[in-house]
């Protein structure tokens, strides 16, 4: 039986008006007046950018274009031109997916994600999907900002979802509530009218407001009690737990009991109770006392070595009922700042936030997680937060013995000013428990506020939950920079908030942004930062990376010198620290400061994943596969290791089936840095697979920080070579004209440099080639950068071998291989290799390394 309508591949653009259906109630004429003001300008502008609409809603339209680029371009037209009228602002989704038209109307799965994406937005401004996002993140007209990943009712996966940030859009506010499972954005008002009223014919909100007050009495006197007589902590939680579920049985209560003639018990009503009942015991179950075997654990299973005080802070448990955003928002500032001024302690390891932040909930005992993280004690609370007030419990217990060594609760109004005081205290009593040494210098740096502004520290925790993400892809980036962006206008002086920000244009200049711009503004934030506060440990730290991009290395180790010295226990300093010390190729250093990093937060991936390419490095490759193993154990959705892995194989061995296999793994969402089709193509070994593997690559240029530069020709020319010579030609001549345009605003970037002599060499074009490898390895030598510097000498052999240099070629391979790094085997296998593989130089190298072979691997 044929396909019933016509099914094709579309950009969607579905439009939606705010409020139309209150102003038809109200004015129809006008309703009518304002809709088709809304229709010509959207006939108008769809018909410009080569789009059509396929169906009118009452308040809506649906439209398709054959390019993203244009429907995003459409979308943005639409909404400036909107904001110059005085009409009922519209909100705009755009999905890239299958539709199917036909004479009942337009529908499909595309359709549907499209319109619940409109209900993202904000009103006068344009959501769209990650899939619309690939095709027009490299359009410098179109800006975006992440809003995260979404699950859609009826979805089955999360969804990407950007906003279009461009000049004169509205984009959500940052932590507004979203509900993308409500298909229509303008519920009907009957429903919202009868829930009012029964709220306030069963008086419901004079019930609540008595039960909270009632119930912040009890539990001060539980508390108080508490505190004078040594309870078990327990018996406030417990306490706190019942008190919650006594809030919301007071409202089951009233709203089934609270209007005359109700008296009568339902089944609903019943249901409701019963499992509330059922959850709270749950929870007394699982905050309960430590039991098990556990329980039992000797002072013996903390490590030997481990004399000096070490603590994990596990995040602060939110005990509070009908505030959780804001009471959320207050345990994770404390929690993370706490971690922050414990760090500046010397004489105290503190693990990092990465790794304790996976105890959030946990039902582990103290004795066990102190085993996993390596401590001997463990700070545990909660935090309770009523109107303007809070209440913080904390208690420091000893890993090895389960004994309370300290306890201390904290009530005080909830500003700024307090959190900043709470964290200083908590420091300074922790240190006192542990018997540490506090100096006077650390002593300042503990005491310091940061800033008076709530709003801009709500700001910056938003974006440190961006950058505490493991794997650093873009949107978080981006997310990260628009907050501290935004907190930096909140609080011009707000020292702390320029750090960061240095830091994440360093991030995104080293891993997605190679222009000077970029690291310009890195520095000019952590000058900045210095310059409101000379002291800043976080400061010197941004600075020393900005100059690490720039080779002032001496500069660079001197500020990350001063950012250890206020910062002892950072391990992101650490991490920093053994990059410097590669480049100073000082290599046993290096090892030893990756592994104190891992140390101080072993649960953290992307630092275990920094160790385990050391190890490799160091032909270490049983401790590296370990830690692999343990990090996927962990987390198997962390697929930056699986990779990491296979890639790490491929380079060793030239088999990439097992970066493929980790590759086919991801999820189609899953981005990889951007590069995960660029590397399915890279590792597939047969050409025609790289055909089909070409078809997924749709960006113009793979580009990978300072590692790789390729226009897309190259790619398809460097495929087609022996199967379609005339058009690989045609490619590669595309590509050369692409990099030396690309050479006009970047002379000195030896990325583009070292892929245009692969394409000279691919034309046969021997001067050219031999040129342009000589300018790479000249810019960069391995003396100045062992990373990138072994790159740029190992690509200048390819093409020296495809000239059939196989003196030159077997020099850069001899320097590759003369320092610690993955050997080059599947460089010397690859079929660029084939007219030079025999020479007795490239074959000793081969040996070395167990692998001996004379043909091609292709």
């Amino acid at each position: 039986m044929p396909e019933k309508g016509t099914r094709r591949l579309a950009a969607i653009m579905f439009a939606d008006m705010m409020g139309y259906t209150a102003l038809m109630q109200e004015d129809e004429d006008k309703a009518r007046d304002q809709r088709d003001i809304h229709r010509n300008l959207a006939l108008s502008a769809v018909e410009k950018h080569n789009g059509k609409i396929l169906q009118y809603y009452g308040d809506g339209t649906l439209s398709i274009f054959s390019s993203a680029v244009e429907a995003v371009e459409c979308a943005v037209e639409i909404q400036l031109s909107l904001a110059e009228k005085e009409v009922l602002p519209l909100r705009i989704g755009v999905h890239a997916g299958d539709i199917v038209h036909d004479e009942d109307g337009v529908y499909g799965d595309g359709v549907n994600l499209a319109s619940r994406i409109e209900g993202i937005a904000a009103p006068g401004g344009i959501a769209v999907s990650g899939k619309v996002y690939d095709e027009i993140k490299n359009h410098p007209s179109l800006s975006t900002v992440s809003l995260g990943s979404v699950q859609f009712k009826n979805v089955e996966h999360p969804v990407s979802v950007f906003a279009i940030s461009n000049e004169g859009l509205n984009v959500p506010e940052p932590g507004t509530p979203q509900n993308p499972s409500v298909p229509s954005p303008t519920p009907s008002p009957g429903p919202d009218q009868t829930f009012l009223q029964g709220i306030k014919d069963r008086a419901m909100v004079q019930w609540a407001l008595a039960y909270l007050g009632g119930a912040w009495a009890i539990l001060e006197m539980v508390g108080f009690a508490s505190d004078q007589f040594s309870w078990p902590s327990l018996i406030p939680k417990a306490a706190t737990l019942l008190a919650a579920a006594g809030f919301f049985l007071t409202l089951i209560l009233a709203w089934y009991h609270g209007e005359s003639g109700r008296q009568r018990v339902s089944g609903p009503e019943l249901i409701l109770i019963a499992v509330l009942l059922a959850l709270t015991g749950g929870a007394l179950a699982v905050f309960g006392p430590d039991r098990g075997g556990e329980a039992s654990v000797t002072p013996e299973t903390i490590p030997l070595d481990n004399t000096r005080p070490s603590i994990a802070v596990l995040p602060l448990l939110n005990m509070s009922a009908g505030v959780e955003a804001e009471a959320a928002f207050l345990a994770i500032g404390l929690h993370d700042d706490l971690l922050t001024q414990l760090s500046k302690i010397a004489s105290v390891d503190v693990i990092a936030r990465t790794s304790v932040m996976q105890y959030a909930q946990t039902q582990k005992t103290v004795p066990t997680i102190g085993r996993e993280l390596g401590v001997t004690t463990v700070l545990e609370g909660s935090v309770l937060l009523a109107g303007s007030q809070m209440r913080l419990n904390v208690q420091l217990i000893d890993t090895r013995t389960g004994t309370h060594l300290w306890a201390e609760t904290y009530d005080r109004e909830f500003t700024v000013a307090n959190v900043f005081e709470i964290q200083s205290d908590l420091a300074h009593n922790i240190v006192r428990a542990l018997e540490a040494e506090l100096v006077p210098a650390e002593r300042a740096l503990i005491a310091d506020v940061p800033t008076e502004s709530l709003e801009a520290y709500r700001l910056f925790l938003r974006a440190k939950e961006s950058l505490d993400r493991a794997g650093s892809e873009p949107e978080d980036l981006t997310t990260a920079e628009t907050y501290l962006t935004q907190a930096i206008e909140e609080d011009p002086e707000f020292a702390l908030a320029y750090a960061p920000l240095s830091s994440t244009h360093s991030f995104l200049y080293l891993l997605y942004d190679r222009a000077e711009a970029r690291l310009a503004a890195a520095g000019e934030m952590a000058d900045e930062a210095l310059r409101l506060e000379p002291n800043l440990p976080d400061a010197w730290s941004a600075k020393a990376f900005e100059l690490y991009h720039r080779y002032q290395n001496e500069e660079a180790a001197e500020a990350l010198a001063r950012a250890e010295a206020g910062f002892p226990g950072s391990a992101d300093i650490l991490a920093l620290k053994a990059e410097l010390l590669t480049r100073n190729q000082e290599w046993d250093a290096v090892l030893e400061t990756r592994e104190r990093a891992v140390l101080l937060d072993p649960r953290n991936p992307d630092l275990a994943l920094n160790l385990a390419a050391a190890y490799a490095e160091a032909d270490r490759w049983d401790e590296a596969h370990r830690i692999y193993e343990e990090i996927l154990e962990r987390d198997p959705t962390f697929y930056a290791a699986a990779f990491q892995r296979g890639w790490l194989a491929w380079l060793r061995t030239g088999d990439g089936r097992l970066g493929l296999e980790a590759l086919a793994q991801i999820p189609d969402e899953v981005g990889l840095l951007g590069l995960k089709d660029f590397f399915r193509w890279l590792l597939t070994p047969d050409t025609e697979g790289k055909i089909d593997a070409l078809e997924s690559i749709r960006t113009p240029i793979s580009e990978f920080g300072g590692f790789w530069w390729a226009p897309r020709e190259f790619l398809v020319g460097w495929t087609y070579q022996e199967v379609d010579p005339a058009r690989a030609e045609r490619e590669l001549r595309e590509a050369v004209d692409i990099s030396l345009e690309a050479l006009k605003s970047a002379p000195r970037d030896p990325r583009i440099h070292v892929t245009l002599g692969r394409i000279y060499a691919c034309l046969g074009l021997r001067d050219e080639a031999i040129r342009e490898a000589e300018l790479a390895v000249g810019i960069l030598p391995i003396s100045r950068d062992p990373v990138l510097g072994r790159i740029f000498q190992e690509t200048a052999s390819i093409i020296y071998a495809q000239l059939g240099m196989a003196e030159e070629a077997a020099s850069g391979l001899e320097a590759v291989v003369s320092i610690p790094g993955v050997p080059p085997i599947s460089t010397i296998l690859s079929p660029e290799f084939d007219q030079v593989r025999d020479h007795p130089r490239i074959q000793a190298i081969l040996q070395r390394y167990g692998t001996e072979l004379g043909g091609s691997r292709r």
